[in-house]
């Protein structure tokens, strides 16, 4: 990848929304919660790191929306349960932006952001405690084939270039067949 970082403070002017890819696959994680009927451990994460808000419990990717905005496109670190779009600030989360390098186009930048989406999703839900996280795999099969990435291919050996049920089982270290279960229930 070709992206350029640095840390970034907002101010009272700042805007931060999530990116539509990013906003896509935090909504998968909620609702693979729901699924698992976790509202309860939503709940009491939220409630027991209340007292908390002062240390830095947020490590958050983004990109700017052009030179000079001071608007933001979160594209990492929104894929856990203590993430809250609300109640972020500089007191409780350490915010990082990338940027395009030199050496890209604006269609590798574009990619790369969403190979680093891709990522970044990947890397939480291998921690995460989902009971039923087989019950993201259909919507994630079919956000692969809207945002294609070359992720797919290298982790798994295809020459699809989206994510297949056989994919996904083997990214959980799970049987195909309790995603299969998890899809349906």
């Amino acid at each position: 990848m070709n992206l350029a970082s640095k840390t970034v403070t907002p101010n009272s002017k700042t805007v931060i929304s999530l990116h539509p890819l990013a906003k896509k696959l935090y909504k998968l994680i909620t609702e693979a919660y729901l699924l698992g009927n976790q509202q309860n451990f939503l709940s009491d994460m939220t409630a027991k790191l209340e007292y908390h808000r002062g240390m830095p419990i947020n490590n958050i990717s983004m990109i700017s929306q052009g030179s000079g905005t001071n608007t933001y496109r979160i594209i990492g670190g929104c894929f856990n349960p203590l993430f809250d779009i609300n109640n972020m600030s500089a007191d409780n989360t350490l915010f990082q932006s990338y940027s395009q390098s030199k050496k890209s186009s604006k269609a590798e930048f574009e990619q790369d952001i969403v190979d680093f989406i891709y990522l970044d999703f990947m890397r939480s839900i291998s921690i995460l405690s989902l009971k039923k996280p087989g019950a993201m795999e259909p919507q994630l099969r079919m956000l692969s084939k809207e945002y294609k990435s070359r992720i797919w291919s290298a982790l798994f050996d295809g020459d699809k270039g989206y994510l297949r049920q056989i994919d996904f089982a083997s990214l959980l270290d799970m049987e195909r067949d309790t995603i299969s279960k998890q899809c349906k229930s």
